[in-house]
This record gives structure tokens, C-alpha cells and sequence, in this order.
């Protein structure tokens, strides 16, 4: 009885890989960035989200170890944006006006 070396590395790659914690789900999985981080990802400066966790922006931790809760950051920028639409005396949105004119600076 011979076996080929092609079909003794798959069934050897089969029982590794059954024997791998399975990944969980991509809807639970936690995703933390830093503020710098969050911040290109939402398209503001990192000091509007310095202002934004201020006013409740979800994050862990504090000082260099300040992570951002992506999930919960991004539900709680939609229900914020949703329910107070920025007002000219806004100082977010002013910050935010004012980033864009100088190219995010």
C-alpha cells in the first residue's frame, strides 16, 4: 500500500486544522483603536475626538493606552448625529468646519 507524500500532508493539515479554536464572528468580535486611528477612520482630527470622548464617546482605558470602541463608537456617532444635527454654535462642528478648510490640520 502506497501513499502519495501530496495526500499524507492533507490529512495531516485537516487534523491540525481541526484541532484550531475556531475564529469567532466578525459581529463579535472587538475591535479597539487609538484615537489617532479612529480619528482618520471617521475623517476628523484627533482633538474633535478628544472633544467627542469628553462628551461620551465610548473608549477603554486612559492617557497612551486610550482605545476607542469601534462598534460602540460607531452606534453612539450615529445616534448623536442622528438626534442633534450640529448648530452653527456647535464647538464639534466648528472644530470640525474649521479642520476641513486647513486640510485636517
Amino acid at each position: 500500500m502506497s501513499l502519495d507524500l501530496d495526500s499524507i500532508l492533507d490529512a495531516l493539515a485537516e487534523r491540525v486544522a481541526a484541532k484550531l479554536p475556531r475564529p469567532a464572528e466578525p459581529s463579535m468580535r472587538l475591535a479597539f483603536l487609538t484615537r489617532t486611528n479612529f480619528a482618520k477612520r471617521v475623517d476628523l482630527s484627533p482633538r474633535t475626538i478628544d472633544t467627542l470622548i469628553g462628551r461620551g464617546l465610548p473608549c477603554i482605558g486612559k492617557g497612551r493606552l486610550l482605545r476607542v470602541d469601534v462598534t460602540a463608537a460607531d452606534a453612539w456617532l450615529r445616534a448623536h448625529l442622528a438626534e442633534d444635527p450640529p448648530a452653527d454654535d456647535d464647538p464639534v462642528a466648528a472644530l470640525a468646519r474649521r479642520n476641513a478648510t486647513r486640510g485636517g490640520r
